[in-house]
């Protein structure tokens, strides 16, 4: 009887430990989250160190993430000419967020967008106040290889492997 027990205790310790160190790992990811360009169902994670991952989805219902004090980008979906002063700052849902941080500013850049065939499709982006510790708390990670990447909503980055 207590032979079964301690097995199976010694069987469950085992597997934690051989994940640990050679499985997937959870991730805080603060610099980026958004979906997977060629993985369906998986997501971008990059976390504070900028590592970049690929993760597991949260789980449903959690995935777009609320932002308040928001401005619309001027030509939107493009990041290149800044929000649009003219627009009131309004709450956001995104389900793409990348934060920029400088020694002047630090905002977060929300994007709605969805995959379709491996193409990223961008429907609005907006500038939000810097509001988060970090966006997602991400299980299943992976480390992508290419970790020169430099991630953004508006997904003009190449396809990872």
């Amino acid at each position: 009887m207590y032979i079964r027990q301690f097995l199976f205790i010694f069987i469950i310790f085992c597997h934690l430990s051989i994940n640990s160190v050679f499985g997937d790992s959870n991730q805080e990811c603060s610099v980026f989250w958004g979906p997977s360009l060629t993985v369906k169902g998986r997501y971008f994670c990059q976390n504070t160190g900028g590592k970049a991952y690929h993760c597991l989805p949260p789980p449903k219902g959690r995935v777009p993430v609320a932002l308040a004090s928001c401005i619309v980008y001027k030509n939107s979906p493009s990041l290149a000419d800044g929000p649009d002063p003219r627009k009131s700052p309004s709450k956001k849902v995104c389900n793409a967020l990348r934060r920029h941080s400088s020694k002047d500013e630090t905002y977060i850049n929300c994007g709605i967008i969805t995959i379709v065939n491996g193409k990223a499709q961008v429907k609005e982006t907006y500038r939000c106040a810097n509001q988060l510790g970090y966006f997602k708390r991400a299980t299943g990670c992976n480390p992508i290889q290419d970790q020169n990447i430099i991630y953004d909503v508006d997904y003009k980055f190449s396809d990872p492997k």
